[in-house]
Protein backbone atom coordinates (compact mmCIF):
# COMPACT_ATOMS: atom_id res chain seq x y z
CA UNK A 1 0.00 0.00 0.00
CA UNK A 2 1.78 3.22 -1.00
CA UNK A 3 1.64 6.20 2.29
CA UNK A 4 0.01 8.90 0.26
CA UNK A 5 0.74 11.37 3.52
CA UNK A 6 4.28 11.20 2.05
CA UNK A 7 3.27 11.48 -1.55
CA UNK A 8 1.13 14.43 -0.19
CA UNK A 9 4.27 16.33 1.80
CA UNK A 10 6.60 15.27 -0.94
CA UNK A 11 3.68 16.96 -3.86
CA UNK A 12 3.68 19.62 -1.65
CA UNK A 13 7.21 20.59 -0.83
CA UNK A 14 7.88 20.22 -4.74
CA UNK A 15 5.03 22.54 -5.19
CA UNK A 16 6.33 25.10 -2.65
CA UNK A 17 9.84 24.88 -4.47
CA UNK A 18 8.65 25.16 -7.72
CA UNK A 19 5.37 27.42 -7.46
CA UNK A 20 7.26 30.73 -9.15
CA UNK A 21 8.92 28.96 -12.30
CA UNK A 22 5.29 27.46 -12.74
CA UNK A 23 3.05 31.03 -12.48
CA UNK A 24 6.06 32.60 -14.81
CA UNK A 25 5.11 29.91 -17.50
CA UNK A 26 1.63 30.36 -17.03
CA UNK A 27 1.96 34.06 -17.09
CA UNK A 28 4.16 33.29 -20.46
CA UNK A 29 1.33 31.23 -21.82
CA UNK A 30 -1.71 33.61 -21.00
CA UNK A 31 0.99 36.34 -22.67
CA UNK A 32 2.00 34.28 -25.47
CA UNK A 33 -1.69 33.61 -26.45
CA UNK A 34 -2.84 36.93 -26.23
CA UNK A 35 0.17 38.17 -28.42
CA UNK A 36 -0.34 35.06 -31.09
CA UNK A 37 -3.73 34.41 -31.10
CA UNK A 38 -5.70 37.41 -29.77
CA UNK A 39 -4.45 39.45 -33.11
CA UNK A 40 -5.77 36.55 -35.44
CA UNK A 41 -9.09 36.46 -32.91
CA UNK A 42 -9.93 40.13 -34.17
CA UNK A 43 -9.22 39.31 -37.47
CA UNK A 44 -11.37 36.10 -37.74
CA UNK A 45 -14.34 38.00 -35.73
CA UNK A 46 -13.64 41.15 -38.74
CA UNK A 47 -14.05 38.36 -41.33
CA UNK A 48 -17.14 37.21 -40.08
CA UNK A 49 -18.90 40.14 -39.86
CA UNK A 50 -17.93 41.06 -43.65
CA UNK A 51 -19.55 37.67 -44.32
CA UNK A 52 -22.72 38.53 -42.64
CA UNK A 53 -23.01 41.93 -43.79
CA UNK A 54 -22.22 40.61 -47.70
CA UNK A 55 -24.90 37.54 -46.73
CA UNK A 56 -27.31 40.40 -45.65
CA UNK A 57 -26.36 42.60 -48.80
CA UNK A 58 -26.70 39.07 -51.25
CA UNK A 59 -29.91 38.86 -49.56
CA UNK A 60 -31.15 42.08 -50.19
CA UNK A 61 -30.18 41.60 -53.69
CA UNK A 62 -31.80 38.37 -54.65
CA UNK A 63 -34.97 39.64 -53.02
CA UNK A 64 -34.86 43.00 -55.18
CA UNK A 65 -34.13 40.45 -58.83
CA UNK A 66 -37.09 38.24 -57.17
CA UNK A 67 -39.48 41.36 -57.11
CA UNK A 68 -37.95 42.32 -60.82
CA UNK A 69 -38.63 39.49 -62.04
CA UNK A 70 -42.08 38.74 -60.82
CA UNK A 71 -43.05 42.23 -61.93
CA UNK A 72 -41.68 41.88 -65.61
CA UNK A 73 -43.75 38.14 -65.60
CA UNK A 74 -46.88 40.63 -64.27
CA UNK A 75 -46.53 42.87 -66.96
CA UNK A 76 -45.39 40.14 -69.43
CA UNK A 77 -49.03 38.04 -68.81
CA UNK A 78 -50.67 41.75 -68.66
CA UNK A 79 -49.54 42.59 -71.96
CA UNK A 80 -50.00 38.80 -73.40
CA UNK A 81 -53.71 38.82 -71.93
CA UNK A 82 -54.34 42.30 -73.84
CA UNK A 83 -52.81 41.16 -77.10
CA UNK A 84 -54.82 38.09 -77.23
CA UNK A 85 -58.06 40.18 -76.16
CA UNK A 86 -57.10 42.32 -79.55
CA UNK A 87 -56.71 39.24 -81.36
CA UNK A 88 -60.05 37.74 -80.62
CA UNK A 89 -62.00 41.19 -81.09
CA UNK A 90 -59.93 40.87 -84.76
CA UNK A 91 -60.75 37.88 -85.69
CA UNK A 92 -64.69 38.49 -84.51
CA UNK A 93 -64.55 41.55 -86.59
CA UNK A 94 -62.90 39.64 -89.49
CA UNK A 95 -65.88 36.96 -88.88
CA UNK A 96 -69.15 38.93 -88.89
CA UNK A 97 -67.59 41.05 -91.99
CA UNK A 98 -66.77 37.47 -93.98
CA UNK A 99 -70.21 36.49 -92.84
CA UNK A 100 -72.37 39.86 -94.03
CA UNK A 101 -70.26 39.21 -97.09
CA UNK A 102 -71.39 35.80 -97.71
CA UNK A 103 -75.04 36.34 -96.51
CA UNK A 104 -74.76 39.62 -99.14
CA UNK A 105 -73.47 37.12 -102.23
CA UNK A 106 -75.91 34.54 -101.38
CA UNK A 107 -79.26 37.03 -101.14
CA UNK A 108 -78.18 38.27 -105.30
CA UNK A 109 -79.30 34.94 -106.20
CA UNK A 110 -77.85 32.73 -108.53
CA UNK A 111 -77.09 33.65 -111.61
CA UNK A 112 -78.08 31.54 -114.35
CA UNK A 113 -76.04 30.60 -117.77
CA UNK A 114 -71.92 31.14 -118.43
CA UNK A 115 -72.07 34.79 -119.69
CA UNK A 116 -74.20 35.97 -116.17
CA UNK A 117 -72.06 33.52 -113.88
CA UNK A 118 -69.13 35.36 -115.45
CA UNK A 119 -70.22 38.83 -114.45
CA UNK A 120 -71.40 37.79 -111.25
CA UNK A 121 -67.76 36.62 -110.42
CA UNK A 122 -66.16 39.83 -111.90
CA UNK A 123 -67.71 41.96 -109.77
CA UNK A 124 -67.69 39.75 -106.75
CA UNK A 125 -63.53 39.96 -106.82
CA UNK A 126 -63.37 43.20 -104.89
CA UNK A 127 -65.78 41.11 -102.32
CA UNK A 128 -63.89 38.05 -102.85
CA UNK A 129 -60.19 39.38 -102.10
CA UNK A 130 -58.49 39.36 -98.47
CA UNK A 131 -58.50 42.75 -97.01
CA UNK A 132 -55.91 43.99 -94.25
CA UNK A 133 -57.13 46.45 -91.50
Amino acid sequence: MIPWNIVGSSALDLLKLLWKPLVIAAGGVFIVHLIWYGPRMDNMELELELAEKDVARMERLIESQNDAIENASKVSQSTFNDMLSRLDDTLNQDNNRTNELIEAILAQGIPEGCTESTMFLLEQIENLQWETP
